[in-house]
């Protein structure tokens, strides 16, 4: 596991030299996945603390953002978050550069979308620091937290990526019994919003995927409470 120092160095170099040309596309699926995934109506979040970690170029953050109260997106990398200020200037987003495990604060939603801290291949390793965030940041009463990742699910490997089925169900049973919070694995694949509620080149996109490529998207949805 490298250390945060090391992860930091890694997307600062990553960083240095940005492309925002996907931005939009990227905005867009996100907001997809945030219908598949919650559908809270803006009226309802206009009450609702966000809290993303390990924003990156930011582009998950908007797509997620849906007139929340207010809205905290966190990354390590310094680029990255005085890119997100610039190019996201007119969204109501508080952009900070810092250690997205050291947070303050109760928040009713969490994002980690692709986090890197949360991209182990070690089971108990991701559920201490997911466990940390449950405690440390949601709110524990109806909050939520979506970690978010991909895999084949052959198993295979040594990363975070190649977890299996039986990895997912252990951790979805180990948060649920060590943290009493309710626990789904949702791969948005499955369900048929997730190719009719983003338009005619989201169904293109999205039958491509399920054609070609057995790496497959999932979420796993925690909800305290």
């Amino acid at each position: 596991m490298l250390t945060k120092e090391e992860l930091k160095d890694i997307y600062e170099k990553r960083y240095t030299s940005v492309s925002q040309d996907h931005s939009a596309r990227e905005i867009a699926q996100y907001r997809k996945y945030y219908k598949v995934l919650l559908n809270w109506d803006s009226s309802s979040c206009s009450d609702k603390h966000y809290l993303d970690l390990g924003c990156g170029l930011g582009a998950k953050t908007v797509g997620f953002n849906n007139g929340f109260n207010a809205v905290k997106a966190v990354d390590l990398s310094e680029k990255a978050i005085a890119n997100c200020r610039n190019k996201f200037s007119e969204e109501r987003i508080e952009w900070v550069a810092g250690d997205a495990m050291a947070v303050p604060g109760k928040y009713e939603l969490i994002t980690a979308l692709g986090f890197s801290l949360f991209n182990t291949p070690d089971n108990q390793e991701f559920i201490s620091n997911v466990g940390h965030i449950i405690r440390q940041n949601l709110t524990e009463r109806g909050g939520v937290m979506i970690v978010g990742s991909f895999t084949d699910l052959s198993g295979s490997g040594d990363s975070w990526y190649m977890h299996s089925q039986n990895d997912l169900v252990e951790i979805q049973n180990r948060l649920e019994t060590e943290h009493a919070v309710k626990v789904e694995v949702i791969f948005p694949h499955r369900r048929f919003s997730n190719y009719f509620s983003g338009g005619l080149l989201n169904l293109i996109a999205e039958l491509r995927k399920l054609v070609l490529t057995r790496r497959r998207n999932f979420f796993i949805k925690i909800v305290h409470g």
